[in-house]
Formats: C-alpha cells, sequence, structure tokens
C-alpha cells in the first residue's frame, strides 16, 4: 500500500545533503532517524514524562503512534526499556523500522495502520506515544478515542501539536472528550522556533550551492524554507506554536 508519506522514506540523498546545514541540534541525534523534530531535549523531555507519568509495570509496553522508520519509538523503548508496538500508514516506514529494530535488537513489532483504527488489542500499553504524527490526525476525535482504548486504566499518551498563535489548541477538547485528562500541556514554541529559524535561514543563505547539490529537489526544499521563515508570505514559525502534550486515560 502507497501513501503520500511514503516520500519521507525515499530521500536519504537529498537528506544527506540538508544534514550538511543543520543546527547542531539536529545533527546531534541524526542517527535516531526522526522525521519530525527531534533534539536531545525533545527525546529527553519524552522519556522523563512516559516514566514519570505512566503506571508501574514489570513489563512496560509502549505504542508508537505514526512511528514512521521507527527511530523516536525504539530509542524510547531502549532507554525506559519497554517493549514497543508501532504503526504507520506508510509501508515504506514500517519495513524501515523493522529492519532498524531488527539491527538494533529491541523487542518491537511494527504494522501498518491508521491513527484510527490501528488494529491492536485494547488496554495493550501503559503508554502511548506520538513524535510529530498524531496531530495530523484526519478524524482526530476518533484519534484520540482509539489511543484511549489502546491504553490501560490510568495510561499516558505523549505527543505534540502545532496550534495557531491567538487560537485554542483544539486537541485539549478532543483529549477530553476522548476519556482523558490533560496533566501537562507544555509551550514549547521558542524553542522549536529558534532551531528551525537557523535550519531554514541556512538553506536560504547556500541556495546555490544547495541547486547545484540537489538541482530539481532544490526548488521544492528550498520553498519550504521560504514558507516557514516568510520570505514572500507570513511565517509559518511566527504563526504556529509548538505544544507537548501529556494526558492521563481515566482510571
Amino acid at each position: 500500500m502507497s501513501c503520500r508519506f511514503d516520500a519521507l522514506y525515499q530521500r536519504d540523498a537529498i537528506d544527506a545533503v540538508l544534514a550538511g546545514l543543520a543546527p547542531p541540534e539536529l545533527i546531534e541525534v541524526r542517527d535516531v532517524g526522526a522525521n519530525g523534530f527531534a533534539t536531545a531535549a525533545v527525546l529527553a523531555r519524552l522519556a522523563a514524562r512516559l516514566a514519570a507519568h505512566a503506571p508501574p509495570s514489570r513489563s512496560p509496553r509502549l505504542i508508537d503512534l505514526g512511528c514512521g522508520s521507527g527511530g523516536v519509538g525504539l530509542w524510547l523503548a531502549a532507554h525506559l526499556p519497554a517493549a514497543l508496538r508501532g504503526v504507520d500508514v506508510s509501508a515504506l516506514g514500517v519495513a524501515q523500522a523493522c529492519q532498524r529494530a531488527a539491527r538494533a535488537g529491541i523487542d518491537a513489532r511494527f504494522s501498518v495502520a491508521r491513527f484510527e483504527d490501528t488494529g491492536l488489542p485494547p488496554a495493550s500499553a501503559e503508554a502511548v506515544v506520538s513524535s510529530d504524527a498524531l496531530y495530523l490526525a484526519r478524524d482526530p476525535g476518533a484519534a484520540a478515542r482509539e489511543a484511549a482504548r489502546l491504553l490501560v486504566p490510568g495510561g499516558v499518551l505523549v505527543f505534540n501539536t502545532y496550534p495557531t498563535v491567538g487560537v485554542d489548541d483544539p486537541w485539549l477538547e478532543e483529549l477530553r472528550a476522548g476519556g482523558f485528562e490533560v496533566i501537562e500541556a507544555d509551550d514549547r514554541s521558542a524553542e522549536w522556533r529558534d532551531v528551525m529559524a537557523r535550519k531554514h535561514r541556512a538553506r536560504l543563505d547556500h541556495a546555490a550551492w544547495l541547486t547545484d547539490q540537489l538541482q530539481a529537489n532544490a526548488g521544492p526544499e528550498l520553498a519550504v524554507s521560504r514558507a516557514m521563515l516568510g520570505v514572500g508570505r507570513p511565517s509559518f514559525l511566527a504563526a504556529t506554536r509548538r505544544v507537548e502534550l501529556v494526558a492521563r486515560r481515566a482510571r
């Protein structure tokens, strides 16, 4: 099955070139293989929140929604530690996640599924995590209910959203309606904007070099950078917040 996200897992050559212009915060965790915004600080907060809020278990179980190629979930599974299940709509991403888990020798299984219908058993995890993925759900209410279904009573969901500046985060209401209590809503916009602004400014500053290296692929990458920084249009970074959420399923 192919989907619009498959392209994320077919850009090794492009990402290898772009990595040469990345801020140190992103280079530091490049081996994790995250497709979204991941830094050492982001990963540390994810692990700390799961350790602090997930109900204790002799055999902790973690589900990664929108696992992609598995990097963040596998990093967390190794550091907590926990048995990992992951789902993603991209078969290419899932195949890469399986390969990554096998190389790392981590207890993990991955499958192709949607946020709203994972096919996983009910109450099958103490924690559900989603890094730069769940906020893209087409039906947030259904996705929140599915996350609640996957968790044991008192289990936690840890993920991030990108609400518009000046607008209440719509996920807060979806979580409450889905049977969750929101226990943390940590606005990390300043940190995210700083790293992302430096990332995209470096690309625009080296536009000629990128065009030489990437040829036709340079145009789309530079267009994203102009949109993020607001070159000739409103800035996505200025208009958007990054919020990291922790929600507990009702006991």
